[in-house]
């Protein structure tokens, strides 16, 4: 979240507030859906803000039998991709 509120600030766009989920004190199946969710709406703004307009980002796959750590490996990697970003 915090990533992506980087990227929203270096290209100007307003930050999204993920206030709820901080609030959360137990997480959730749902929280981790719609917080993923709420990630991707945000790129998809910051992609077309730059003119990606033909960039799509691919449909999301179900895959079964994912366990936490299966989803904490995937959310680092997506965050190594973000900083990765250092300039728009």
């Amino acid at each position: 979240m915090r990533e992506l509120q980087r990227l929203q600030q270096s290209v100007g766009l307003p930050r999204a507030e993920f206030i709820g989920f901080l609030e959360t004190q137990q997480v959730i199946a749902a929280d981790v859906l719609n917080m993923v969710g709420m990630n991707l709406a945000e790129t998809q703004i910051i992609k077309a803000h730059l003119g990606l307009k033909h960039k799509l980002t691919p449909p999301a796959e179900f895959f079964s039998n994912k366990r936490p750590a299966d989803v904490y490996q995937l959310m680092r990697w997506i965050i190594r991709k973000l900083r990765l970003i250092q300039h728009l």
